[in-house]
């Protein structure tokens, strides 16, 4: 709805800046639960505007048959991104 609405910069943008400020409003005050809470949910509502971007910004630049493949690794890549890191220590962890 947005993308034919307001456009996929403006779309992408709005979100980008949503999920700026949650994700730094998560680690600012991620003892304080209300806070967190609101945060995610923010998260939550504008992933939908980047899912559906990624989708149209594939139509648009590449060509039918590689498009299966390009939309196959974007959708995993974010995953296997959180895999690999989760199974490495971090920097000067001792746990």
């Amino acid at each position: 709805m947005g993308l034919e609405r307001f456009g996929f910069r403006k779309e992408v943008g709005f979100a980008a800046v949503v999920m700026g400020v949650a994700a730094v409003l998560c680690g600012a005050y991620a003892l304080d639960y209300p806070i967190v809470l609101a945060a995610t949910v923010g998260l939550a509502v504008v992933q939908p505007f980047v899912v559906n971007a990624s989708t149209k910004l594939v139509a648009r630049w590449f060509p039918a048959h590689e498009r299966a493949n390009v939309l196959g690794v974007s959708f995993v890549a974010p995953v296997m991104g959180v895999a690999l890191g989760s199974g490495r220590p971090r920097r000067g962890s001792h746990a």
